[in-house]
């Protein structure tokens, strides 16, 4: 039976950084409230990266400050518009108290980090307290707090963005140096996005549960391929990059990540009766379709896996986003938890990739000028 389904369009979610200009231009469409969210953990996650591979005090403190003004603006929004929403439409206000608290905690070591004008080895102890504390949060937020805003469903996500991101750059715009006016020019003079086409959340849009329900296997189906894909990939890369330290403990724990996303994947489809032959055939056909794209490109193997990378890491994205769609259309309401968290993983992998690119090709580029071997 054929029945009416709220559904989210999902218009996907802009890079935080031009987000905010983009809106107060009236020039952009607003994002789901949870991508953008999700987007401010992946680039408070950068800021940690960039602290660690800081050059010297002045850029640590630069780098702390930024990343503080992010973190505060983030928390704000949250408590001001995302929580009260999640805890109306999900009714456990216990889950949100905690996030609160956790924000408490992130904010007391916010509050010592401040006033600090010299980066030693305190400031360093605390960055990597807050790194810690916001990490545990972002683990508990997006495998539980966002899953369970998109399973209770019946929420205006877009709309819920739109308000969080024209909050967040009020707030931005108040922490920052420069002069509200000159702010505000700049937001208006940075974009040039085309007027976006009038689309509600509200609209509702006829569902067959049936349709929905074998599209949501076709696509575990295929996510499980990219995935035992992306495992022998993240190995072998692994076992070959001894010059790339840094991008060898990463590709150790993109193992142990993809791992776990087809131990999620076989949980879902064993509780929906699906049998292996189908994963057995979809792993075959991805395989020679991706073994096609590797042996196409050209290039040393450091570059070849490190574009190989950011290109499997979006493809899955992609498809994690399609499935949490399928999964709510078909009513399979227990598999987003498990969906959300690795889409959340890989969104990490994703701006883990972008951040490191730049320091993999020159630290490629420096081996090939000292004549030592830089493939790998």
């Amino acid at each position: 039976m054929t029945v009416a389904r709220r559904m989210a369009h999902d218009r996907g979610a802009a890079d935080p950084i031009s987000l905010g200009p983009a809106l107060y231009a009236g020039k952009k469409v607003a994002p789901d409230a949870i991508d953008l969210l999700a987007m401010d953990h992946l680039e408070a996650r950068a800021f940690f990266e960039r602290y660690r591979n800081a050059e010297g005090p002045a850029e640590k403190l630069s780098v702390t400050a930024r990343l503080c003004k992010l973190l505060a603006a983030h928390m704000q929004v949250e408590e001001e518009i995302f929580y009260p929403a999640a805890g109306e439409l999900t009714g456990d206000r216990p889950m949100i108290a905690r996030s609160e608290e956790e924000h408490d905690e992130a904010k007391a070591i916010i509050e010592q980090l401040r006033p600090r004008a010299e980066a030693d080895a305190e400031h360093d102890r605390l960055v990597g307290r807050l790194e810690q504390a916001i990490l545990r949060h972002v683990q508990e937020e997006e495998t539980r707090v966002f899953a369970e805003v998109r399973q209770a469903g019946g929420v205006a996500l877009h709309g819920l963005g739109a308000k969080i991101a024209a909050r967040r750059l009020q707030l931005l715009i108040q922490s920052a140096d420069t002069p509200l006016e000159e702010r505000q020019m700049q937001a208006a003079n940075e974009t040039s996005v085309s007027s976006p086409v009038n689309m509600s959340d509200t609209d509702f849009a006829p569902v067959d549960p049936e349709e929905a329900r074998k599209l949501f296997l076709a696509g575990l189906r295929n996510i499980h391929a990219l995935a035992e894909n992306g495992l022998s990939m993240a190995k072998r890369q692994a076992e070959r990059v001894e010059n790339y330290p840094r991008v060898e403990a990463r590709m150790k724990q993109h193992v142990t990540e993809k791992e776990r996303q087809i131990e999620r994947v076989e949980q879902i489809l064993d509780r929906l009766g699906d049998g292996p032959s189908g994963l057995k055939d979809s792993a075959a056909k991805l395989q020679a379709n991706m073994g096609a794209g590797m042996a196409a490109m050209a290039g040393d193997e450091i570059l070849k896996n490190s574009l190989m990378d950011a290109a499997m890491a979006q493809m899955e994205i992609a498809a994690y986003k399609s499935l949490l769609i399928l999964g709510q259309a078909a009513g399979e309401i227990d598999a987003i938890r498990l969906l959300q968290a690795s889409l959340s993983e890989e969104r990490a992998m994703a701006a883990w990739l972008d951040e490191n690119l730049p320091g993999t090709i020159m630290a490629h580029i420096q081996l090939k000028s000292a004549g030592e071997a830089a493939k790998h």
